[in-house]
């Protein structure tokens, strides 16, 4: 991997989940070197586990960039309140993304990136690939 400049690492459900050899995802974050954006859900009960995965990621020395607030639509007082919540409980930025529905699969970066402010992409993307 000293050669290749991972832009994105999907955490597969989760930073505890296992990969192999008694490892999982945040060993590889870790490993890996690269920031984090924790992408968590925006309604009742994220409030909990996305500060225990920042938490995690920083335990191991792993820069949390941002978190993004996925399928967000702001119905329920929970996820009105969450974004709020979480940035004084990580120190971070929050984002929201509203769900998208697109007619192709190779679509969904396009949705993604045009929803997501700019920032997020220049923090852990290469230069080349922005």
């Amino acid at each position: 991997l000293d050669a290749a400049t991972p832009g994105v690492v999907e955490g597969i459900g989760g930073l505890r989940v296992p990969l192999a050899d008694g490892r999982d995802v945040l060993d590889l974050v870790a490993d890996l070197g690269v920031p984090a954006v924790v992408v968590a859900r925006s309604g009742l009960g994220t409030l909990n586990h996305t500060a225990l995965s920042a938490s995690a990621l920083r335990r191991r020395g792993v820069d949390v960039i941002g978190i993004v607030l996925n399928r967000y639509d702001g119905a329920s007082l929970a996820e009105r309140t969450n974004p709020d919540a979480l940035a004084e409980m990580v120190d971070c930025p929050i984002h929201t993304l509203p769900s998208r529905s697109v007619a192709e699969p190779s679509d969904a970066v396009s949705a993604v990136s045009a929803a997501l402010p700019r920032s997020i992409f220049d923090d852990i993307l290469p230069a080349e690939r922005v």
